[in-house]
């Protein structure tokens, strides 16, 4: 007999089995068989270019095997781009590739269009269903996801704008609607104006019906005199991020109770501002006494906070591009939410910043690099999935079972 694991084994641009049976025009037979023996996680083995078997068959094959893959991975997958563009948002996804499908681009567009308008409608009806005692619920919707971005500072502020950070508003709209998260999102908020915008966030009746929260804060930022993380509002007042997600507690917010509560912060940490600079800067290493210091933790689990770097450090922005942090953060989001956890996906974004210099030209036209280390602070009961097809696959397994069980 043969062995299975010759089939992983990479060849000619990094593909697999898999992505040559995908390949295969004449039949999706092979494809089939492959699936059923080595299970459908093989659709989403990535090959040069980052180019999965999902991409190929949609390329090459017919209607009728991208709805198995679907069936299999959930319309979600239709999102999942390649790696072939240093710019996140010109990659392809799966859909994209049927558009150059030669033979079957009209009947695969139409179907695509049929089955996302499918999902749409059903969604208010999906029921929240556990995925494993080690996962948080998984919702459709899947929550709450709020962007607070403040670009522009008053001239008392002593603050500059913020250039390029509508790059990251629009980068993360874009992902989290597709990730079936309902966007709510305030542009130049006052603090009093941000108090505001999350007091009535919270007391939204919706929340019962979600399965998370995510809260994204865009500013300028600094520690306060206490040594707390804030972000600056557009006259220089400071708001403490951990204050502001207090307001999520289960003591306060019960309709939250036992849900995550994740809170990204695009702010400086320290000293200076989150502009790209014209030198090169090394990686700063975790303090030891951080893990020891309660104060910078959230007063109770469920919580878990992505920082751009470590403490004490400036954050970096391309005014171009946006921030090095939220365009890597959503890039490894797109690649990976139907394959890993919320945690995993911060190791490899941590990786990525850590190893892989940003690079940029200075007006002498000098390639400057620069490196950072992003940072997030944990207090999580459970794993969190951002895949929302999940919800639907655990409701139609439901339903089955319970149509077998009469």
């Amino acid at each position: 007999s043969s062995d299975p694991t010759a089939f992983h084994q990479p060849g000619r641009l990094q593909r697999t089995a898999i992505h040559w049976a995908a390949r295969n025009e004449a039949t999706n037979s092979c494809l089939k068989w492959l699936v059923q023996q080595l299970g459908r996680s093989c659709l989403l083995k990535r090959g040069f270019n980052g180019i999965t078997a999902a991409h190929v068959a949609a390329q090459y094959q017919d209607v009728e095997t991208l709805s198995f893959i679907v069936d299999l991975l959930g319309v979600s997958v239709l999102d999942l781009r390649d790696a072939s563009h240093f710019l996140p948002w010109k990659r392809k996804s799966v859909a994209d590739y049927a558009k150059l499908n030669s033979q079957h681009g009209s009947q695969l567009t139409r179907w695509i269009a049929e089955r996302r308008h499918q999902q749409r409608s059903q969604s208010e009806k999906t029921p929240t269903v556990p995925l494993h005692e080690d996962f948080y619920q998984v919702t459709n919707p899947q929550g709450f996801c709020l962007i607070i971005n403040i670009n522009t500072y008053s001239t008392g502020s002593g603050e500059e704008e913020r250039k390029g950070s509508e790059r990251d508003v629009d980068r993360v709209r874009k992902l989290f609607r597709k990730l079936s998260f309902t966007i709510k999102e305030v542009q130049n908020p006052t603090t009093a104006e941000i108090d505001d915008f999350l007091n009535e966030t919270k007391k939204s009746k919706e929340l019962a019906k979600h399965g998370s929260f995510v809260c994204f804060l865009m500013a300028h930022g600094r520690k306060d005199a206490q040594g707390r993380d804030c972000i600056i509002d557009g006259h220089g007042v400071q708001s403490p991020v951990l204050e502001l997600a207090a307001k999520f507690k289960a003591s306060v917010c019960p309709d939250l109770a036992g849900k995550p509560k994740i809170f990204f912060v695009q702010a400086c940490r320290g000293s200076g501002t989150d502009e790209v600079t014209h030198r090169g800067l090394a990686v700063d290493q975790l303090p030891p006494e951080f893990a020891q210091n309660p104060a910078l933790y959230p007063p109770e689990s469920d919580f878990l906070f992505c920082f751009p770097t470590t403490e004490g450090q400036v954050s970096y922005r391309d005014p171009q591009t946006g921030s090095v942090f939220v365009q890597t953060l959503c890039d490894y989001i797109e690649q990976f939410y139907m394959e890993k956890h919320l945690e995993d996906i911060m190791i490899l974004v941590r990786r990525h910043m850590a190893e892989k210099p940003y690079e940029f030209r200075n007006e002498r036209g000098e390639i400057i690099k620069y490196y950072c280390v992003a940072q997030t602070v944990s207090q999580l009961a459970r794993q969190v999935s951002f895949d929302p097809s999940k919800a639907q696959k655990r409701s139609r397994s439901l339903q089955l079972f319970s149509l077998g069980s009469h």
